[in-house]
């Protein structure tokens, strides 16, 4: 029987904004604190688990409003309203400097556990605000998956 390995993720750790980029959220320090700037609790649960189950956890290191961690290159939600607007050159810098070097370091562990034990389980964890818009959020828990 082969071994599933445990790798855990939290993209949405922090609401940090690097330097240079700072005059683009001169007026997000409100929005910086909610849930749009970060997932609130989802750090320290990731930490909890990867203490717990003794698992390797990859954390992001700026806030998702920079570039979404969580998306692929190509959505079109990647970039905020407060980077949408930046030029392609300085986008491709955000880019290679934080999104890319995170993916790659989820990717690179999870490829590494199943090359290694033959299976993955990557658990990426994001906390939920209770109400979005106009919904109200009723639960406890969520579970996404992709079944390959």
């Amino acid at each position: 029987m082969k071994r599933v390995e445990l790798v855990i993720s939290c993209e949405h750790a922090s609401r940090h904004i690097p330097r240079p980029y700072e005059p683009h959220f001169v007026h997000a320090q409100r929005i910086l604190e909610t849930h749009r700037g970060y997932d609130i609790g989802a750090l320290e649960a990731a930490r909890t688990f990867q203490r717990t189950l003794a698992a390797p956890m990859i954390a992001g290191h700026v806030t998702r409003l920079l570039a979404d961690c969580n998306r692929s290159e190509h959505n079109p939600a990647l970039f905020s309203a407060y980077t949408r607007s930046l030029s392609r050159k300085e986008k491709n810098r955000i880019l290679n400097r934080f999104y890319r070097p995170y993916r790659q370091s989820v990717i690179g562990t999870v490829t590494d556990r199943i090359k290694r034990h033959g299976h993955a389980f990557h658990l990426s964890v994001h906390s939920f605000t209770p109400r979005l818009g106009q919904q109200v959020r009723r639960f406890d828990i969520g579970l996404l998956y992709d079944p390959q």
